[in-house]
């Protein structure tokens, strides 16, 4: 019996050692610190939105720290923009097709007022804030911002995170370039003032500014060829009153066509009783060559659960 006894203790004061053992470990780095540019894993490339304001709007590069601890002293990291980076990204990804290539942001279009990314001591993660004006880029672009670590001061940097490619994407509410955005369009069309024809389709859309849209005239299928964008695309610039004013996006002979109760060319919200739609009411008409045609569009686009909340709120009764 007390042989018993004496091994159930020594078991107890082994399995606490154990536990004080364990205790230790944890305590103790269990992951190299090593500081690394926040990016994806393709060409570092770290995509950031931007509304549409008008005004210049915030974006951050983000730093972090490896180890499962903590850091223990200040790191800095120096940055420097190398337009090298964007070269090699172009060649990797389109060789010599080069009407695909990506630019480098205009040095007008954004501001960063410190190249020094710090991460302070205690935390696991930094940024750098970068001030982007969006509004006069081109939808059919990829713009970036190429930068990568000078110096660092603190723990070792990952080598093949120490670049960034700032890819810079905008939205206003109808449109975003991050993502393709497509309108669902209920029409009717004429081709030289004969009976009108109903057709349906969908409609690529890009933001242009705040409150202005781009789209192909009539059902013109979208294509990044510039030159068809010069000659085929029209805009719609939303009012204050929500009334819709249709201009030439570049080439294209179009006038905007008012009167018409059933598209007024307005925009709005439309519930069919289970979902709301944003929702274009156009009637314009263009001319290419010789023949002349006339369209009424509807187009319309359900709302995100983001934008499905934001109008639940602000159309209480």
């Amino acid at each position: 019996m007390k042989n018993i006894i004496k091994f159930c203790i020594t078991a107890v004061f082994l399995c606490g050692m154990s536990a004080c053992n364990d205790d230790a470990v944890f305590e103790k780095e269990q992951y190299k610190k090593v500081v690394a540019l926040v990016s994806n894993e393709d060409y570092n490339v770290f995509p950031v939105v931007h509304n549409l304001t008008g005004e210049e709007t915030e974006g951050y590069i983000t730093a972090s720290l490896g180890g499962s601890n903590p850091s223990t002293m200040e790191v800095t990291l120096s940055l420097v923009q190398d337009n090298s980076l964007v070269d090699v990204y172009n060649i990797g990804n389109f060789d010599v097709s080069k009407e695909k290539y990506a630019q480098v942001l205009p040095s007008d279009r954004f501001r960063i007022e410190s190249y020094q990314l710090v991460i302070p001591a205690g935390q696991r993660s930094g940024r750098l804030s970068v001030w982007i004006q969006p509004e006069g880029l081109s939808p059919d672009t990829v713009y970036f911002i190429p930068l990568r670590v000078n110096t660092f001061v603190g723990y070792e940097i990952n080598p093949d995170k120490a670049d960034v490619l700032y890819k810079v994407f905008y939205k206003n509410y109808y449109a975003s370039t991050a993502t393709a955005t497509t309108y669902t369009m209920l029409a009717k069309y004429s081709k030289n003032r004969e009976a009108f024809v109903d057709i349906p389709g969908l409609v690529t859309v890009h933001p242009l500014t705040r409150n202005k849209i781009r789209l192909f005239a009539g059902d013109i299928s979208f294509s990044a060829d510039a030159q068809k964008i010069d000659d085929s695309a029209i805009t719609a610039e939303v009012q204050d009153d929500n009334s819709v004013k249709i201009s030439s996006y570049k080439n294209l002979d179009v006038v905007q066509l008012d009167g018409d109760p059933d598209f007024p060319n307005t925009y709005s919200f439309y519930n069919d009783g289970f979902k709301i739609f944003k929702q274009f009411l156009l009637h314009y008409r263009y001319t290419v060559g010789l023949n002349t045609y006339e369209w009424k569009q509807e187009l319309r686009m359900e709302l995100s659960p983001e934008e499905l909340l934001e109008y639940n709120n602000t159309h209480k009764n």
